[in-house]
């Protein structure tokens, strides 16, 4: 007998998660409005827009006015309905003052109201049923929390900082969701205008709330499913470098120091940048010489304030720069990290940057304009951000300028009431130019006092770990650790080139050797000089040591150990690889000791960007020979009959078991560069035309048809002009030009079909490793195998130009998804729209698309099911 009773309750319950939604000063706002309030509001709009002469069509409101007034006065029959409508009318009034400045927005929410309003029964004329039938009660308590329902979600599109640029993309989103909510309304409305009796309406009602939560489970299904597509496909188009292995490595240097870096964080003035309350310096540089820790202290700062995210609503960005990596040394990196990351915080941002990942044309996002425009959007959207780049003296003079410049343009442009909305922290040595830039900002400079706890901590621990392996007496000990702090003068890579030297002696007689004064290290040159006399000093691993440590100061990238692997195993005299015979049995921090890190993504690098100048100054790397060695080596490489054209697919699969494509990616990217590098009188320790050989049989190979005679640019024909006097000079301009147009550009448009033979064959032999993978299934061995040759994402894309010719996916369909984006990249926002997967050719046909189908504001129930009209 229960349900038959008017249920209060249900209206109370609805309200008070409304309410609680809201901010204090909306609570007051709305808790005494009338309908007489929003109709004087809308009277002030009207009278606004007529002033400036852009009149909207408020008529749309009178559906909405009328059945909103009738409801009001019918659930008197069960409630105070004053202490109700007032947080119907309030937000109303509300929603329309914020949009009334935005047309688009305006209009919309016009549409919205009117869509409510020819939905909602006029129950004036249902009156006497709803006395008769007092479970109805539940019905109008349904449509009360429907309306509450579009409110909360309007006022929470309302609240973004940023609704105003992202109202375009955002606003589908919007809509989706609405057509839910509308089809709660008519269902609700319906269920009134049955009139039923008693019995019918339990059963009725009962059907449609089965029929309510079913839609409403499939739309959510639906939803999370379209997202989740939408995420990896912006991911795709921001191609972000990685970030999180070069905060995982400070991490793991401070785990191993404890207490390393904490000074920083007792600083008065990073004290203040991080209060999350009041900032009055939002710009704020650290400097300090190389080999300081710098780079620990951003991988802490970062840490701290991924733990202040726990307790403040913050928003967090960082980036670690590169030297010669163009994957982390230019504006356009550092925006496309931090943009994804700013993803990952921030759900709002999705459809915005949907929408222009589908729009723009491209399939990495490159467009310099455009960068800046998402990237102010997405920082302007967080209430509190905090970015930490680290290593700008690690980019070129014009990058590491563009940075600075436009995060100080980006914070200076900010109102005043919000001018610590946004914080930056700048960490890197101050080499002159980042001086001027930086000269105004508030500066923390890393005094040697300031590391010195830190080195002593660090040297202590290995102190034990020397004394432990050469049975060392306390006062040797304690010797070595005095004279490391005092010789390091606040360099932390100091203290650590001299430990881990100290600690890689193979006897004692070696170490007392080591710890003479004459011979102990006043410097980080000394420290450097120490480490390579032991790596070269060793007959049988200097020249495998030399080779590498040459190559990974030459390398355009990172390179990843098992590329190493098989690069060492090419004999280009043979032209064969053996990688059981060759490979490197022992790993590079034995081979190079602390000259070179292993990142946990399993690549090599140089330690600090010192010891590549040390090597270099001190004449042990000749950059012009290890160029040149390395140019002949991916030439030589491709050269190799594991790319010939006429080769059976049974042979190639052999190669692929064999490991041979192991350095595929990386010779067929980088010829190119390392070929354009060579001086003409360069110092070179073999012969320039030792190169000339296998440049000729690589055309050949590659490049057969004379074609026709390309120009090139004269600064391409300055850099190749060694060879200018070889027969093979203008085709070897072709190749280079070609190869570097495929590199920057996507699709193959206006290039000559021969001049991409590299890439036909390229992607012949990844078919071929594709198909072993896919057939490794159940074969433990063989799988571990293709992996550790070729890295767990062996789908690659076929586009030169794209991250993913090198990065690729885990699976064919991940893949397959992706190339699509390359066909049809022009992609329809709409949500649920079947062209969001298929895709256009060209921004017409997409935005010819949208017009004809989605550009009428339709609210289509097909988007949430609706069951049975109980009136038929």
């Amino acid at each position: 007998m229960a349900s038959n009773q008017p249920q209060p309750g249900l209206f109370n319950i609805y309200l008070q998660s409304f309410v609680e939604t809201l901010t204090e000063e909306q609570r007051s706002d709305f808790e005494f409005s009338t309908l007489e309030d929003f109709q004087s509001a809308i009277v002030a709009i009207q009278n606004r827009q007529s002033s400036v002469r852009k009149m909207r069509n408020l008529a749309r409101l009178r559906g909405f006015l009328e059945a909103m007034d009738q409801y009001g006065k019918v659930i008197e029959l069960f409630v105070n309905a004053s202490e109700l409508v007032c947080f119907i009318w309030g937000p109303a009034k509300f929603l329309l003052q914020i949009a009334s400045a935005y047309t688009e927005a305006f209009d919309a929410l016009l549409d919205a109201y009117q869509h409510i309003g020819e939905s909602l029964p006029l129950l004036s004329q249902y009156q006497a049923l709803l006395q008769r039938n007092p479970s109805m009660s539940k019905v109008l308590a349904l449509i009360y929390n429907d309306i509450l329902e579009f409110h909360k979600k309007a006022l929470r599109y309302f609240r973004q900082r940023t609704w105003r640029q992202l109202f375009h993309a955002t606003w589908k989103t919007f809509r989706a969701e609405f057509s839910g909510l509308l089809a709660n309304i008519q269902r609700h409305g319906r269920l009134v205008e049955s009139q039923a009796n008693l019995v019918e309406f339990e059963q009725l009602f009962h059907q449609m709330e089965m029929g309510r939560v079913a839609a409403k489970a499939d739309f959510q299904r639906r939803k999370e499913e379209e997202d989740r597509n939408r995420r990896i496909s912006v991911r795709n188009w921001l191609s972000a470098a990685s970030t999180e292995v070069d905060q995982e490595r400070g991490v793991t240097t401070r785990k191993n120091n404890p207490g390393s870096g904490r000074w920083l964080l007792g600083n008065n003035q990073i004290q203040g940048w991080f209060n999350p309350e009041f900032c009055s310096a939002p710009l704020v540089w650290i400097n300090g010489i190389p080999g300081a820790g710098k780079t620990v202290l951003a991988s802490l700062v970062v840490e701290e304030l991924q733990r202040l995210q726990s307790a403040h609503p913050i928003t967090l960005g960082f980036f670690y720069c590169k030297h010669k990596d163009n994957q982390r040394n230019t504006f356009n990196a550092v925006a496309r990290a931090i943009l994804a990351q700013l993803l990952n915080q921030n759900e709002d941002l999705l459809p915005y940057l949907f929408e222009n990942a589908s729009t723009s044309g491209e399939i990495v996002l490159g467009s310099p304009s455009l960068t800046k425009e998402l990237l102010e959007t997405a920082l302007k959207s967080s209430e509190k951000l905090y970015i930490v780049i680290d290593g700008l003296d690690e980019c070129d003079p014009p990058e590491k300028k563009a940075i600075i410049q436009w995060f100080q343009s980006v914070v200076a442009a900010l109102p005043d009431t919000e001018f610590d909305s946004l914080r930056c922290l700048f960490i890197s040595q101050d080499d002159g130019e980042i001086g001027k830039l930086l000269s105004k900002l508030p500066t923390i400079r890393i005094k040697p006092e300031d590391t010195r706890a830190d080195i002593q901590t660090y040297v202590t621990i290995w102190g034990k770990e020397i004394q432990e392996k050469f049975d060392l007496p306390d006062e040797n000990r304690k010797d070595i650790i005095t004279a490391v702090i005092e010789r390091a003068d606040g360099m932390f890579l100091f203290a650590k080139l001299v430990m881990e030297n100290l600690f890689s002696q193979t006897k004692r007689e070696n170490l007392t050797k080591e710890l003479e004064p004459a011979r102990f290290p006043r410097g980080l040159e000394d420290a450097y000089a120490r480490i390579v006399d032991r790596i070269l000093g060793d007959p049988s691993t200097k020249e495998d040591a030399k080779r590498l440590l040459g190559w990974l100061i030459c390398a355009r990238r990172p390179l990843k150990w098992r590329e190493i692997q098989c690069a060492v195993s090419i004999n280009l005299e043979a032209k064969d690889i053996n990688i059981a015979e060759r490979q490197l049995r022992v790993g590079s921090k034995i081979l190079c000791g602390s000259l070179v890190e292993q990142r946990s993504d399993g690549s090599v690098e140089m330690v600090h960007l010192t010891a590549r100048f040390f090597l270099i100054t001190q004449k042990h790397i000749n950059l012009a020979s290890k160029e040149l060695e390395l140019a002949r080596l991916c030439l030589g490489y491709l050269n190799f009959r594991c790319f010939r054209s006429d080769i059976p697919e049974s042979e190639t699969r052999d190669f692929v078991l064999k490991g041979y494509y192991s350095f595929l990616e990386y010779a067929a990217m980088h010829w190119v560069d390392h070929l354009e590098e060579l001086a003409p009188n360069g110092n070179y320790t073999e012969p320039f035309a030792s190169i000339e050989d296998p440049i000729q049989e690589f055309l050949q190979n590659f490049w057969e048809k004379p074609g026709c005679r390309t120009a090139g640019s004269s600064e391409l024909r300055m850099k190749l002009s060694h060879f200018k006097t070889c027969e093979f000079f203008n085709q070897l301009i072709k190749a280079v030009h070609t190869w570097k147009r495929l590199q920057e550009t996507y699709g193959t448009d206006g290039i000559d079909p021969e001049s991409v033979e590299l890439n036909e064959r390229i992607s012949k032999m990844r078919i071929v490793i594709e198909k072993t993978f896919s057939s490794s299934e159940g074969n433990d061995t063989l799988e571990r195998s293709l992996v550790a040759f070729y890295g767990p994402e062996l789908f690659k894309c076929p586009r030169v130009s794209c991250k993913h010719f090198i990065d690729g996916f885990s699976t064919e369909e991940d893949r397959n998804q992706h190339l699509q984006k390359h066909k049809r990249s022009f992609i329809c926002t709409y949500p649920g729209c079947p062209f969001g997967t298929i895709g256009f050719n060209s921004a017409r046909d997409l935005n010819r698309h949208f017009a004809s189908s989605h550009e009428s504001w339709q609210y289509e129930e097909t988007q949430f099911p609706i069951t049975q009209d109980p009136s038929n």
